[in-house]
């Protein structure tokens, strides 16, 4: 078979031709996948994950929720609902301000924990930092040695689930899976979420 001899003019009508029609299928593409994202966009806001827990709304987002108060938000890793179950003993009666422009020492190995608190503390409290309540906890650490007569919030693992007072320490001791629970219980309160 002979192959049809085409001049230069039909093979460059061709190519434009050709040109043409991927353009055109590459602006269709274009126009689609900007509409896609547009409509799922919407979706996604529809989908807004809310949780209504003692007359506040919960955001769900990216693995937290999200509590806003005013200017504040707050990021719990918790859900507030679930939560409701968790089985501790609690006595202790510190609030939101007994942390107001105070310096705050953590003294967790739970990095979890740990994080949360001072995620939402830091705008209230006037620093925030790591603290040891003993020296045996501060091995290897330059961390300083705080007493119960600091702010102090000590996070440890334990058979029970308890959150007490002793002065200005707060302890938040319970099982490794429930720490992170707990945490999210003992913020509830001082924020005024539970009473």
């Amino acid at each position: 078979m002979m192959k049809r001899l085409t001049s230069k003019k039909e093979e460059q009508k061709k190519a434009k031709k050709n040109q043409l029609i991927i353009g055109i299928a590459l602006v269709g593409l274009m126009i689609l996948s900007t509409f896609g994202i547009i409509v799922n966009s919407f979706g996604k806001e529809k989908e807004n994950n809310e949780i209504n827990y003692n007359g506040y709304s919960f955001e769900e987002s990216n693995g937290f929720y999200i509590l806003t108060l005013g200017q504040d938000q707050f990021y719990f890793k918790s859900n507030p609902l679930e939560l409701k179950g968790l089985e501790y003993e609690s006595n202790y009666s510190k609030s939101m301000t007994n942390y107001a422009a105070l310096p705050l020492y953590l003294d967790s190995k739970d990095q979890t924990s740990y994080s949360e608190l001072y995620q939402n503390l830091i705008s209230h409290a006037q620093k925030i930092q790591p603290g040891c309540l003993n020296e045996e906890d501060c091995a290897n650490q330059d961390y300083p040695i705080k007493n119960c007569q600091n702010n102090l919030i000590i996070i440890r693992e334990s058979e029970n689930n308890n959150i007490y007072q002793e002065e200005n320490c707060i302890f938040i001791e319970g099982k490794k899976e429930d720490l992170i629970k707990l945490t999210d219980k003992f913020l509830f309160k001082i924020i005024g979420i539970d009473k």
